[in-house]
């Protein structure tokens, strides 16, 4: 094997305030040029931390990393090393230096020494391959969240690095924008022979990849080839990952059809699940025909025949998930109420770019409304009009009847309403994670029994364990800071709970967690609005959903009606149908009458199973 990347018996370990804490335990790891690796583990497993060692940005404590041939222990091989390896932090506010888009991209170049004939080719090359060929003149400042991300992905790729290293790189991308980076990374890895490391939670991500690595506290417990890693599902629940959802799918009709499990690692490629299932639908409902007819010729009894179907009905509950939550039949009551809001940014002090135009909808108290739409739509410029955080330019916006007009308005609606930000970063400020989320209640003039027992509720909710909470919240990975937000915010008991990708960064483990506290906070009562570029989790849990588009509300309705529309038109405003739901419509070419409102693996099998049903009644009306 020809070692490209040879980490041995790596071992690295931060220094905090309460003594060091070892992040990479007699870690080993060989790399070949030119493969795409994907990188897995739950939050705080190790995995950033591999990244910055690879990429020479922390030196072992211990141990070896060579790349290239280049020690990172050596001064001059850190150097080339650091310069052969180009990195895509979690948060690109932490590489976004430049005053310009154009600026931006250009530093690395200009860096490198490059010519300035080919800088700024390379520049104009690198923001079309992302989409920011128009914005190039902006301030970053200026850029969502997304294209932020894609900022990031252009200046490094305009270093023409032959090591990248994306640290969940898409987590802030819609749909469609993620899947044209995989797509464009994926090319330019096999036409330049890159050495490309995926770090993601997408567990759907890390099948373009040819190794897939899994990390757990800090040592790498598994690796192998996607087929390999995702046949593993007792290793990969204990680790608090998953399996691609067209895979879990396929795993659980197999198993409610009483078929061995065995099979699994056949299914992971998406189409082959999908023919999976298919063939096996097939075949029942041949079984379900031809049992008709010895039941006609008097050959067989009813019940024999209906037998099977009733077994899978039965055990498909036991694969049961959340799925979404139909409105209360109860009069609805608004709670806040936006008309014909529109908004500008200042843009160079002079012009003025409209980031949402004369929007008008309603949020009901105890629904989950979900928004989405394209990086740069104008879905974090709405919502923080809702706490009031931006002020509107024209329109209006009420919360509980009172409109937000004075700063005490503001000051009242923001103890009822709690925003959850994109970035938990810019919301994290205190020494610990006990104060900073005991900060919130403070100011509201809580007694110290009274913060005291909001902090451990919050922290409960969030699942933050006793140990974290002396620790300073920027020692947390990315997941763990989102939980510390997430824990400040509901400790001051919001009735309305605003949150910006709130399961962003997240581990398989920790968004289940975070949908379920959604879910949660509803039955308590709490009205949530909820940002996100994962269509299966708004379509699990929404009432109903926002779609904006280029700064104007496009659609509102229900997840079902929605996901009618065909993939064409949602695709046009940078979204897709969720995973569940393509499934379903795959099958339905070849099977009538098949139900495709299905948003989780567990509504795709009890769906499979009415039909099957259905089937059955039609022979016995």
């Amino acid at each position: 094997m020809n070692k490209y990347i040879d980490i041995k018996q790596v071992n690295f370990s931060y220094v905090t305030g309460d003594g060091e804490v070892q992040a990479i335990k007699n870690l080993s790891l060989a790399l070949t040029a030119g493969a795409h690796v994907a990188i897995l583990g739950a939050n705080g497993s190790g995995k950033s931390t591999l990244a910055k060692i690879i990429s020479g940005l922390e030196l072992p404590n211990k141990g070896k990393c060579i790349v290239d041939g280049f020690d990172s222990g050596d001064e001059t091989g850190l150097w080339k090393l650091r310069r052969i390896c180009g990195i895509v932090f979690q948060n690109p506010d932490n590489q976004i230096i430049g005053t310009t888009v154009e600026e931006d991209i250009a530093f690395g170049p200009e860096n490198l020494g490059i010519p300035s004939s080919e800088i700024q080719r390379r520049v104009m090359q690198c923001a079309s391959m992302v989409g920011l060929a128009t914005s190039i003149a902006k301030p970053p400042a200026d850029l969502s969240g997304g294209q932020k991300q894609k900022l990031a992905i252009a200046g490094v790729f305009a270093m023409e690095p032959r090591i990248l290293i994306l640290d969940e790189a898409t987590s802030m991308l819609d749909p469609v924008a993620r899947r044209e980076i995989l797509t464009l990374t994926d090319e330019l890895g096999r036409k330049y022979n890159l050495t490309i490391l995926n770090i993601t939670h997408y567990m759907n991500e890390a099948l373009l990849a040819d190794t897939v690595v899994l990390m757990n506290e800090g040592k790498i417990v598994a690796v192998g080839t996607p087929n390999e890693i995702f046949g593993r599902v007792a290793l990969l629940r204990e680790l608090g990952l998953d399996v691609p959802l067209p895979t879990a799918i396929a795993a659980k009709y197999l198993r409610a059809c009483g078929q061995a499990w065995e099979y699994l690692p056949d299914l992971v490629d998406p189409e082959a699940a999908v023919v999976a299932v298919g063939d096996l639908l097939a075949e029942r409902l041949k079984k379900i025909r031809e049992g008709a007819k010895y039941v006609d010729s008097g050959e067989s009894e009813s019940s024999q025949l209906k037998r099977p179907v009733y077994k899978a009905a039965r055990d498909s509950k036991l694969c049961a998930c959340t799925t979404g939550i139909t409105q209360h039949a109860a009069e609805r009551e608004v709670i806040i109420k936006v008309r014909d809001l529109t908004y500008e940014y200042p843009y160079y002090g002079e012009i003025s770019r409209p980031a949402i135009q004369d929007i008008s909808f309603d949020v009901y108290r105890g629904e989950i409304l979900g928004v989405i739409g394209q990086t740069g739509s104008g879905k974090s410029t709405l919502i923080q009009h809702l706490n009031g955080l931006l002020r509107a330019d024209s329109g209006t916006v009420e919360v509980m009847g009172r409109a937000i007009k004075t700063g005490r308005d503001i000051k009242w609606i923001r103890a009822h309403v709690g925003l959850l930000f994109q970035y938990p970063e810019h919301q994290l400020f205190a020494d610990t994670v006990a104060e900073d989320i005991a900060y919130g209640p403070g100011k509201l003039g809580w007694s110290a029994e009274q913060i005291k027992t909001a902090v451990a509720e919050a922290s409960k909710l969030v699942g933050l364990s006793e140990d974290i909470m002396p620790r300073s919240p920027f020692e947390l990975s990315g997941g763990q800071k989102r939980r510390v937000a997430m824990a400040g915010v509901l400790a001051m008991r919001p009735d309305v709970l605003i949150l910006d990708e709130p399961a962003a960064a997240l581990d398989p483990r920790g968004r289940e967690t975070m949908l379920d506290l959604i879910v949660d906070l509803r039955a308590r009562g709490v009205t949530i609005v909820f940002v996100s570029h994962s269509m299966e989790d708004v379509a699990r849990i929404s009432d109903r959903i926002l779609v904006m588009v280029q700064g104007k509300l496009k659609y509102l309705a229900s997840p079902e009606s929605l996901f009618q529309n065909s993939p064409s038109e949602l695709a046009a405003v940078g979204i897709t149908v969720p995973q569940p739901t393509e499934f379903m419509q795959k099958l339905s070419c070849r099977f009538k009458d098949l139900d495709q409102n299905c948003f989780s693996a567990g509504a795709v099998v009890r769906n499979l199973i009415a039909y099957e049903e259905a089937v059955y009644a039609n022979y016995h009306r």
